[in-house]
């Protein structure tokens, strides 16, 4: 159990991390995210699965999975962006 803790504190704390930065460079960038915290939950949640996932892989398939992960990340920012236009909060 204090294993899982650990590790739900640490991802706890890089959410933290990533939200802040993002409502940073959202500013810096003229944009606005739409519910920053759930925009960083699921980026660590996604960036950690990933991770977890390329583990077991074959060094030349990683590269395809972090692809993969990028794209995935900026459909999520891109989605935060426009939440209000599709009127879903």
């Amino acid at each position: 159990a204090s294993y899982k803790a650990a590790v739900d504190r640490q991802l706890n704390f890089f959410q933290q991390e990533l939200q802040e930065d993002l409502i940073r460079l959202e500013r810096l960038n003229n944009n606005h995210l739409y519910h920053p915290e759930l925009v960083a939950k699921a980026i660590t949640q996604l960036v950690f699965h990933m991770g977890a996932k390329v583990i077991d892989l074959p060094i030349d398939q990683r590269a395809e999975v972090a692809e993969q992960t990028m794209i995935m990340i900026r459909m999520i920012l891109e989605g935060a962006r426009h939440l209000d236009e599709a009127k879903i909060r």
